[in-house]
């Protein structure tokens, strides 16, 4: 499920501002005045041929904008997007990294770590001071699911980040503790 899709929205860029909140609670609104059974106009003999195949349910689009307006989920989704963009074309991913507006590929260890919330953080060039961070749930969640690295987005700006980390077994000192 794209939630970008679903929504009307533009699919995240490092080259596109981020979208506010108030952006994508216009687009859930949009979207649940569109589709809705008892909003919308009643196919007709004349329009069915212009219908989507599938029109979403108020459930789907229920849940796009909860993806999207939950900074850890839409942070998910995100990276999910890129990663099946660059799976489906080897091509995308190359051309990803040549961009000026690639993002940066960091690992773990290049992030300082705040012992106190578990949470490795860096500044970004637009001057947040910890514009990019992940903590150990996020990273936890991204290993699960097979992944060797998070994408984060700034906090204050458009730019983004891909932080590279290893998992550590039982017994052993995991990236970006150490110091």
């Amino acid at each position: 499920m794209n939630a970008y899709a679903l929504l009307s929205l533009p699919s995240p860029s490092p080259a596109r501002p981020a979208l506010t909140a108030d952006q994508i609670k216009q687009a859930y609104r949009r979207a649940l005045l569109t589709h809705h059974p008892d909003k919308s106009p009643s196919p007709s003999v004349s329009n069915t041929a212009k219908l989507p195949a599938k029109t979403p349910t108020i459930d789907e689009i229920s849940h796009a904008y909860h993806t999207l307006s939950t900074p850890s989920l839409r942070q998910q989704h995100d990276r999910q997007l890129l990663l099946s963009l660059s799976d489906s074309d080897p091509n995308l991913a190359l051309q990803q990294h040549k961009s000026p507006n690639a993002p940066e590929t960091l690992d773990l260890d290049d992030l300082a770590f705040d012992g106190s919330s578990s949470t490795w953080y860096r500044a970004c060039r637009c001057g947040m001071d910890r514009a990019y961070s992940v903590d150990e749930e996020q990273l936890e969640a991204a290993a699960e699911a097979g992944e060797r690295e998070v994408l984060l987005e700034c906090g204050g700006c458009s730019l983004w980040v891909r932080v590279g980390f290893g998992v550590a077994e039982d017994g052993e000192e995991e990236s970006g503790k150490g110091g």
